[in-house]
């Protein structure tokens, strides 16, 4: 009899460790992003703890071994347990997702002497860091399906409301400090609110709106106890706050975990903020800095045009510091900068319409009357000279085929011309690449493209072809 009892308890808990598992739905989750990138995937999460265990301390939980591995650190200055939904994701980011979260260890390196400053001085968790890793794997550059940019992934509403500016010039969303710093304004207000970093957090993703809603219905404002319930939020908000703590968990011991970061540059620290007077392509810049022009793209992300944006009294570009910043604010005093020397220029014509230059020059007309301080975009006096900001002021012809290029004035390598090629409909990289003589691989290097990504009718291919090529097919 008592064997029998003993294989009805074991065959009962395994029933129980199936379920849990199974009810964790392991959907497709994508790695590139943090919440950005997860939305809707429902991750690898389980429904909660168990009802009958008491919420682990973060020293009691971390204790233990996890996959195996006795953490060396544990100091976290914010709440981390190791619980099964924690553990879902530390084993995902150990498996399917390790190559990607090796790239956010190596870019947290990177930004973390912007970012954890700011926390510190706000009073805040440094560790909080581990937010923006999940967000975005410290992309400046990532966009969600729902429109949210940066780092910190703010929507374009919320960015205003903490003074990130958002046009057709410049995103402060990708700007790694100025999101940092409304970032922390956030949170802190979220903290001020839920006095817990699990709801400030879960509030971080979800809303404060979805938070409040859930704690009045649920009677509870512990994060946990409200995550089993499916109902209250979303599985993209139930999984957020435990992959944020695999996050902190694994990057505070990547090296038992066999992640071997790179060391993170000085770069950032390395810079200082140069005021541009006027409107100023930033080819121009570069060379009055003697620096890369896509360096200096990289030190400024916010930038999503050719040139510092109009109707500033100044804009404050971010450079290296010594000899390049140097050699631009001496350019800038000179008055070599500030002069509208690189870029194109339209003279009007009797007739001419802004709209029809607009059109002709592929960008929108608010820009042509902003950088040109327009008073009226009806009276256009005849022999007046606008400045056209970049945005396809370039060449654009049908080849026999019916494709477009577009023969870019931007230099390419050594003999090699830089294209822009407007992608057609049914358009596949190995009939271009075929077409202008490039491997397929090199189309993609050049684009940043994954192996997946698809062609969309309309979009533009950046290409350095031979200056043959460029002749056959313009």
């Amino acid at each position: 009899m008592d064997e029998k009892i003993r294989k009805i308890i074991l065959a009962a808990g395994l029933l129980i460790t199936v379920t849990s598992l199974s009810a964790c739905g392991h959907n497709s989750v994508r790695p590139e992003g943090g919440m950005a990138e997860t939305h809707g995937s429902g991750g690898l999460l389980g429904s909660g703890t168990k009802p009958e265990e008491a919420k682990p301390s973060s020293e009691a939980s971390l204790n233990q071994p996890v996959l195996g591995v006795s953490l060396q650190h544990r100091d976290f200055d914010m709440p981390v347990v190791y619980n099964q939904e924690v553990q879902n994701w530390v084993e995902y980011f150990n498996g399917p997702g390790r190559r990607y979260f090796s790239v956010y260890l190596d870019r947290m390196n990177e930004y973390k002497g912007i970012i954890q400053p700011k926390l510190k001085a706000a009073g805040l968790p440094q560790d909080l860091i581990f937010l923006a890793m999940i967000e975005s794997g410290f992309s400046t550059q990532a966009k969600s399906h729902a429109g949210a940019v940066g780092q910190w992934q703010f929507m374009r509403s919320t960015g205003r409301l903490f003074g990130l500016k958002a046009d057709w010039w410049v995103d402060e969303r990708s700007d790694p400090s100025k999101a940092a710093d409304a970032a922390v304004e956030y949170l802190g207000r979220l903290h001020g609110e839920f006095n817990s970093w699990e709801l400030a957090t879960a509030a971080y993703n979800a809303g404060e709106v979805k938070v409040r809603n859930a704690i009045a219905r649920l009677h509870t404002r512990d994060f946990w106890e409200i995550a089993k319930n499916r109902r209250a939020l979303r599985k993209e908000t139930r999984d957020y706050v435990p992959k944020m703590m695999a996050a902190a968990i694994i990057a505070k011991n990547a090296e038992q975990f066999g992640f071997h970061p790179a060391p993170g540059s000085d770069r950032w620290q390395n810079t200082v903020e140069v005021n541009i007077p006027r409107t100023e392509n930033l080819r121009a810049i570069a060379k009055a800095a003697n620096i890369d022009r896509e360096e200096l793209r990289e030190l400024n992300p916010e930038l999503l045009r050719c040139c510092t944006p109009p109707k500033t009294n100044s804009y404050s570009l971010r450079l290296p510091k010594g000899e390049a910043a140097a050699k631009v604010a001496a350019a800038v005093e000179s008055g070599e900068l500030g002069q509208y020397k690189d870029f194109d220029r339209v003279v009007i014509r009797r007739g001419d319409t802004l709209s029809k230059i607009a059109s002709n020059h592929h960008v929108p007309i608010e820009a042509i009357v902003a950088l040109n301080e327009l008073p009226s975009v009806r009276r256009l006096k005849p022999g007046t000279e606008l400045v056209i900001p970049e945005g396809g002021s370039a060449r654009i012809a049908r080849s026999s085929r019916g494709s477009r290029a577009i023969a870019s004035e931007v230099p390419g390598p050594a003999g090699k011309k830089h294209l822009l090629y407007v992608v057609q409909k049914g358009d596949t990289l190995d009939a271009i690449s075929r077409r202008y003589s490039v491997r397929v691989k090199e189309i993609r290097a050049w684009n940043s493209l994954r192996r997946s990504k698809l062609l969309r009718p309309g979009s533009r291919l950046k290409l350095y072809v031979s200056n043959e090529s460029a002749k056959e097919n313009i």
